[in-house]
């Protein structure tokens, strides 16, 4: 009789095995629970959870009805196996999905070994500190030591609940961060939760890990047809965001609500949204002008409306991708979706015109409110393409004038120093930030002394005039032997030496006069940090600039010697745009240029000399008792010594 028992159950053991993927969690479970099968993680959410903060009390979707049906697909029931969420920061969207997941599957005591990550520990420990233990306590959560979770976590006790690891009846969660994936490579996964995922990218690279994706669907291979892979991220570059490339290989559904006039459905989109200026430099938006524009009727909907039209009754979602994966839903959503008491269409208005005028601005703005990828129009070209920017004259030869009639009227030299060999760039400027590239050398030899045969060498081209039009000014980069370079500089007119920094927040260049070494008239020397960042920017940008079907050159357009080899192009465009993450908090802290294999001298020399320039207007506008540097009277005093000459 025992034997029969036990070929019945298991006989019962097997046929749950055979139950269908969509039924993963509960198949062969429901008996462990006191909850009913049919309990989902809204069900779960909003009976059990109790949040704090600007609206305390207990969780409901109906604040942010848009998260319910990515929370949905994540039932044990849902046959979706991956779903991506690209979305505005500070919008629910972890809350929604990753949280809640978490306390549905504690919560009924459902079997599920889970795989939490970020983009570093701090952020790990931050997010179980301050979202999960609060959560886990105040929905009474035991673990399989028989402690709930009361005040602080004893993570010196090996027990099941320590700060990086939750153990409880039939499930494990587990923290890490992405640097830390190592510890979990041999390890299988039904549920693994990608948090902030593009914070992840750099990381990424750092540790030379390979894709986060490919190794989170190696991870749950054990489980296939019965994980969930989970995505949840604001968006950064595009050329780099892992959580745009995914959603774009998913059924990218957006979301719809009615227009509370017209009852037309539609999905927000920010270039709908409309304001007036309340005053005349156009930099502070009239916030009662503020409204949306049916893009049907044109009605006029406020952000007051919002409780109205954003409710879980109105909301729905549409698939914009029908070659999408099986199996993979991805949802994107901007701020303007954002309930009232949390982002208003009014200060929406606000920060774009805010950030107009800077690109980290405006790439914030594009990440945090639109919740879409930056896409940066400033990163570098083939070198190849460059070639068209060639123009029919040779190095250190005047140019001829074009059909604008333009030449240069001044010249800067930028000046970079390396251990054996000094790179440098005669640059020719006329207003409008027109260059040429005038003359491009090196000469060899030892730099490290200020007296040595190549420093010679470089003071004699200059005094000589060897260069076909003698430099204003000349920065030479004093970040290598830098009491060396200061000591080249003493005595001259021209020369200053430099420092490049990352950023100088607000200024492109900043002065400073140097004790101990004296210009040719007995003053202190003038030194100049260098905002290279900023410059970068700009010759990135003014390299995509063409001649129009008239031949007509716009603001900012460069041109380059026809006896330009490929290998100068190449060091022009030597560097890309990488976010630097945060050290403590794990969080995109601004973007920096790196080098990428090349040489990048070229595009040090171009930098230094536009920064001469920016200096020599600068110096001049002083020396004419100007508070402030006016490009139109700078080069108005050039074009009169140009005619004088």
């Amino acid at each position: 009789m025992h034997l029969k028992e036990t070929l019945k159950a298991l006989a019962k053991t097997k046929e749950a095995l055979r139950a269908p993927s969509s039924d993963w969690l509960l198949s062969g479970f429901a008996k462990t629970t006191k909850e009913k099968p049919q309990k989902t993680i809204i069900d779960v959410a909003e009976k059990h959870r109790i949040v704090t903060g600007a609206f305390p009390g207990l969780y409901s979707y109906s604040r942010t009805p848009y998260m319910h049906e990515p929370a949905s697909l994540l039932s044990p029931r849902s046959s979706y196996r991956q779903i991506t969420v690209m979305a505005a920061a500070q919008s629910g969207k972890t809350a929604g999905v990753i949280e809640n997941f978490l306390l549905f599957c504690t919560e009924l005591g459902l079997p599920s070994n889970a795989l939490y990550m970020t983009a570093t520990e701090n952020l790990a420990k931050e997010f179980v500190q301050e979202r999960v233990d609060p959560m886990y306590n105040n929905a009474d959560i035991y673990f399989t030591s028989d402690q709930s979770l009361s005040g602080s976590v004893d993570v010196t006790k090996k027990t099941g609940n320590t700060t990086f690891k939750k153990t409880g009846k039939g499930w494990t969660h587990v923290f890490k961060s992405f640097g830390n994936i190592r510890e979990v490579r041999s390890i299988d996964y039904r549920v693994i939760l990608l948090d902030e995922v593009d914070e992840m990218h750099q990381k990424q690279s750092q540790h030379n890990q390979g894709s986060i994706i490919k190794i989170a669907e190696a991870r749950t291979r054990s489980y296939a047809g019965r994980e969930k892979i989970v995505l949840c991220s604001t968006p950064l570059l595009a050329k780099s965001s892992i959580i745009y490339e995914q959603f774009q290989k998913s059924d990218q559904r957006h979301c719809y609500i009615p227009c509370p006039y017209c009852n037309h459905y539609q999905h927000l989109e920010f270039k709908n949204l409309k304001w007036v200026f309340s005053d005349k430099d156009r930099t502070k938006v009239d916030r009662s002008s503020v409204y949306y524009e049916c893009e049907k009727n044109k009605c006029k909907i406020k952000n007051a409306d919002k409780a109205t039209f954003l409710t879980l009754e109105n909301v729905k979602w549409k698939p914009h991708n029908k070659t999408g994966q099986d199996g993979h839903a991805g949802f994107h959503f901007s701020a303007l979706y954002c309930p009232p008491g949390m982002t208003p269409w009014e200060q929406i208005a606000q920060d774009f015109i805010d950030s107009k005028n800077s690109v980290d601005d405006l790439q914030a703005f594009t990440n945090l409110t639109l919740g879409m990828p930056f896409h940066d129009t400033q990163a570098p070209q083939s070198a190849e393409s460059l070639n068209s920017l060639k123009e029919p004259y040779k190095s250190n030869t005047i140019p001829r004038p074009d059909i604008q009639e333009k030449l240069p009227l001044l010249a800067t030299m930028g000046v970079d120093v390396q251990g054996d060999r000094i790179e440098y760039e005669l640059v020719g400027h006329a207003p409008g930030y027109h260059t040429w590239s005038l003359a491009y050398g090196v000469i060899k030899g030892d730099t490290s002394s200020y007296s040595n045969s190549v420093w010679v060498i470089f003071k004699d081209m200059l005094k000589m005039k060897k260069l076909i039009i003698q430099p204003k000014m000349v920065f030479i980069d004093s970040s290598y032997q830098t009491q060396e370079i200061r000591a080249v500089c003493s005595g001259t007119k021209s020369l200053r030496p430099i420092m490049g920094v990352n950023t100088l927040h607000g200024d492109k260049i900043r002065r400073r006069y140097l004790k101990g070494f004296v210009s040719y008239d007995g003053t202190p020397i003038v030194s100049y940090d260098v905002d290279t960042t900023s410059y970068k920017r700009t010759i990135y940008k003014n390299l995509l600039l063409r001649r129009d079907e008239n031949g007509i050159a716009p603001a900012g357009f460069c041109r380059f010697p026809i006896d330009y080899n490929i290998q100068y192009f190449r060091g022009l465009q030597s560097e890309v745009q990488e976010p630097q993450i945060d050290k403590r908090t794990g969080k995109i802290k601004g973007y920096l240029f790196v080098q990428r294999g090349r040489r990048n001298e070229p595009l040090d020399c171009r930098v230094y000399a536009l920064a001469a320039l920016d200096a020599i207007a600068l110096e001049h506008c002083e020396y004419n008792d100007m508070k402030t540097t006016d490009f139109n009277f700078f080069w108005e005093n050039v074009r009169k010594k140009s005619m004088e000459t």
